[in-house]
């Protein structure tokens, strides 16, 4: 089974960050820039937060990515701690003694989401080709074995037309 992509688009990024194709030199050029771009507001808030110049966290970081007992010994953090810590910090720091914490799960990211959309649908198509009319009776038996409890069965199915 091959997958195919299709794509219609509007503008020449439409599709930018497609996986089912290489990035073309114009987009590693645009992702560059925003690498950059985002490697300079990181320089520039970490040089305001520390008091020291842009050049010195370059100087430290060279896009470089330190463990947190590398990053208290150059100076980068305050102190090694966890999320609890952080949020005790970020209290104390706004002055606030009552609070409360409220942990909300979101979804996975939009990449994830998609290839898995991706793989179920695969999956489903899989099974359907290997079943072919089977199908139905194989989604019945999948009802009848995730319920619980007490079950009186039917020889047949009703379908809602």
């Amino acid at each position: 089974m091959d997958l195919t992509a299709d794509v219609v688009k509007t503008n020449v990024y439409a599709d930018f960050g497609d996986i089912s194709r290489p990035m073309r030199d114009d987009e590693k050029a645009l992702m560059q820039g925003y690498v950059e771009h985002i490697y300079d507001v990181f320089l520039t808030r970490c040089s305001e937060g520390r008091g020291v110049t842009k050049e010195e966290i370059d100087q430290i970081g060279q896009g470089r990515v330190w463990t947190g007992e590398q990053a208290l010994e150059r100076g980068l953090v305050d102190e090694i701690g966890d999320l609890d810590r952080a949020i005790e910090v970020a209290a104390e720091l706004a002055g606030l003694t009552d609070y409360s914490v409220k942990t909300v799960l979101g979804s996975s990211d939009p990449l994830t989401e998609y290839l898995k959309k991706q793989m179920d649908e695969i999956g489903t198509s899989a099974i359907k080709s290997a079943l072919g009319e089977d199908l139905e009776l194989f989604q019945i038996l999948q009802t009848v074995r995730h319920a619980s409890g007490i079950q009186a069965r039917l020889p047949y199915d009703f379908k809602t037309l």
